[in-house]
């Protein structure tokens, strides 16, 4: 983003980075306060806050103090192997068969329910999920081999992983629990089950070891836009660890509705990592050719047609030439040593495909991000439609 759009785009992903490791960190805590105070039975009054603040200071908090992305693999290779027991143990024990048989089969199911109004909440909630954008620079980072074939593979079996075990899990938790599946679907088995417990203790851990993580992306773009990426500077990196710690743990401490916090989260960080900032580096990369593209396809009209103007051409066409002519700018100070044109020559051309690709990804993302804003501020103000 930074060579077509200069400082704001820069500013633009860094932002969008930091609200959907925010909202992720928030998120964890809140997982925290509501699974492991019912199993050692400290549930009542103040109680869960004060579990969360004792698990986070004495847990989380030192493991969020490492320097490196790297020193959490062993932490991580747990929290992710707990994390697919979590799941079947979810598709285990939720009431499936007697749900469905109850509401009259799967496809009375999808009948009454599959479209809801309240879609856009559950899309911001799959946004801030499965948008590891934000830290995937990190982690190519903590790779011993930084190669384009290798980080390929990594990312697309981890990805494909992530996507399977959400569908399993999604399909599992609405078809047992249908629209009473909360936010958290823990809670929506019995309190005191064994079951229950269970799940709740794989999960808790899985929140302590997964919340470093995102604190490292939200630290890295503090360090990036406030220190130049120095992130031993003077201020030092316990101090914004602290700060991340606190300004994510009051919160925590006083809201209990999980769904909201990821649902809003990722209808905005998630809806820009995801959908618009990959269209407009798409067509700021490709600048000069989308521009040449435009051109060609009113070549041959006296004067602009009406669907030029319907489909926004006019602010697709605006957004390029600012991005081609920073682009030209900021490679002119580059010498060709400097810049990565690693396998440019085996890249293929876009098509004119691949741009309405982009755009659609951008025009999606917006009315993705406003839909899932309204539809979250519609439900807290009418919880009972």
């Amino acid at each position: 983003m930074y060579y077509p759009f200069g400082l704001w785009g820069r500013a633009f992903i860094q932002l969008s980075m930091f609200v959907v490791a925010y909202g992720a960190m928030v998120g964890y805590f809140i997982t925290i306060k509501d699974t492991v105070p019912p199993i050692i039975g400290f549930a009542e009054g103040f109680q869960p806050e004060l579990v969360l603040i004792v698990i986070s200071a004495f847990l989380i908090l030192p493991l969020s103090m490492q320097r490196d992305i790297a020193s959490l693999s062993v932490t991580s290779l747990l929290s992710v192997t707990l994390d697919v027991v979590l799941v079947f143990f979810v598709v285990l024990y939720s009431p499936v068969i007697k749900n469905v048989s109850e509401q009259g089969g799967i496809a009375q199911i999808i009948k009454n329910d599959a479209i809801s109004p309240n879609i856009f909440i559950g899309l911001g909630v799959l946004s801030d999920a499965m948008c590891c954008q934000h830290s995937s620079f990190l982690l190519f980072e903590s790779l011993e081999n930084h190669k384009r074939i290798r980080w390929a593979t990594v990312s697309a079996i981890s990805i494909s992983t992530s996507a399977f075990l959400f569908l399993i899990l999604g399909v599992s938790g609405f078809l047992g629990f249908g629209d009473e599946t909360q936010g958290d679907v823990l809670n929506n088995f019995p309190e005191g089950s064994m079951e229950a417990n269970v799940a709740r203790g794989l999960l808790a851990i899985t929140m302590i070891f997964t919340y470093p993580m995102e604190l490292f992306v939200g630290r890295h773009v503090l360090v990036d836009l406030f220190h130049n990426g120095n992130i031993d500077c003077p201020v030092g990196r316990q101090r914004m660890t602290l700060g991340l710690y606190f300004s994510t743990l009051i919160p925590a401490l006083f809201f209990d509705d999980l769904g909201h916090v990821l649902s809003i989260t990722g209808a905005v960080g998630g809806s820009c990592l995801a959908y618009i900032g990959p269209g407009l580096v798409y067509i700021g990369v490709n600048s000069k050719l989308f521009l040449k593209w435009s051109d060609d396809l009113i070549s041959s009209c006296h004067r602009k047609p009406l669907w030029w103007y319907t489909f926004g051409f006019p602010i697709w066409c605006t957004i390029a030439e600012r991005a081609r002519s920073g682009l030209d700018e900021r490679l002119a100070v580059k010498t060709f040593a400097q810049i990565d044109l690693e396998e440019s020559s085996e890249m293929a051309q876009p098509t004119p495909y691949d741009f309405l690709v982009a755009l659609s990804f951008i025009l999606f993302g917006v009315i993705a991000m406003f839909a899932g804003i309204g539809t979250n501020i519609y439900v807290l103000i009418n919880p009972d439609d």
